[in-house]
């Protein structure tokens, strides 16, 4: 799925920006496309293949992406684990994936990038497994749940069926190991979406980043949200652009929701979920 939505994006949306990253140097949908090639030719060099299981630790930026698109290009499996987790739960996390790969570093796939090649297109298979997402382990170790092609394709289907294009600027609030990127990947690209990227989470920083790009819908923990209303620039910006504002993983405040409905003028959904059902 991955691998046939990659190329026909970057079809459809050329050099329109698929990612800004945090120094704001942004990533096109040709140039995402053409980079995960060179590292699926890489990763093939390297034995990676059909089936192969791949853990990346590696931090949510243009290096990530790229890698998780050249395994599904190849057939291979990506598990993300969280960088920020200690040492002992990222070798918990990594017992429980049992990789046959890891990649710890953005170096790590920049060295595996063979420019110019690309990797022979896969069949069509809607249970050949893509993505392995690790539970938070809130109520014991850690488990894995696996995603598959046709279940990314229902997910897919399920936020913007059949439809290309239409997409905007999104604040990418949570680590791509999380849930909410490894599943939802596909639709960002089939929008042509522009994931902006932000390094480590800061009020000040997120806010920049609405106001300057015009994001319509924030994502956040309610503990987040708070920390937005209590910034000291908050009622000198320009947040009319907000339309939506997402809330999950914690529960929210009666006071909290009236307070960001009042104040970004936008409705204020509180979202339940759970990794294994795709978010």
């Amino acid at each position: 799925m991955l691998d046939r939505i990659g190329p026909e994006a970057a079809r459809r949306f050329g050099d329109h920006p698929a990612l800004l990253a945090a120094d704001g140097t942004p990533v096109s949908y040709v140039e995402l496309d053409r980079r995960s090639d060179a590292v699926a030719v890489g990763l093939a060099r390297r034995g990676v293949g059909l089936g192969s299981v791949v853990a990346l630790t590696l931090p949510s930026d243009p290096h990530y992406v790229v890698a998780y698109l050249a395994l599904a290009k190849l057939g291979a499996v990506t598990a993300g684990v969280n960088p920020r987790l200690t040492d002992a739960e990222r070798a918990t996390a990594l017992e429980v994936v049992g990789p046959d790969l890891v990649l710890t570093d953005p170096q790590d796939v920049t060295d595996l990038a063979v420019p110019g090649e690309a990797p022979p297109p896969l069949p069509h298979d809607p249970e050949r497994p893509v993505a392995v997402v690790l539970t938070s382990g809130t109520t014991g170790r850690p488990r894995g749940a696996e995603f598959r092609v046709r279940q990314l394709e229902a997910i897919t289907a399920a936020d913007v069926g059949t439809t290309w294009g239409g997409g905007g600027p999104m604040l990418a609030s949570t680590q791509f190991a999380h849930v909410g990127f490894m599943t939802k990947l596909a639709w960002y690209l089939r929008l042509g979406t522009t994931q902006l990227l932000i390094g480590r989470w800061r009020a000040a920083t997120v806010l920049d980043q609405i106001e300057t790009h015009r994001v319509p819908s924030i994502g956040a923990v309610a503990p987040q949200l708070a920390r937005l209303l209590r910034d000291p620039t908050f009622d000198r910006r320009d947040l009319s652009c907000v339309q939506t504002i997402i809330a999950g993983a914690a529960p929210s405040p009666p006071a909290l929701v009236q307070e960001a409905k009042a104040r970004f003028g936008a409705a204020y959904s509180i979202r339940y979920s759970s990794t294994e059902s795709g978010g």
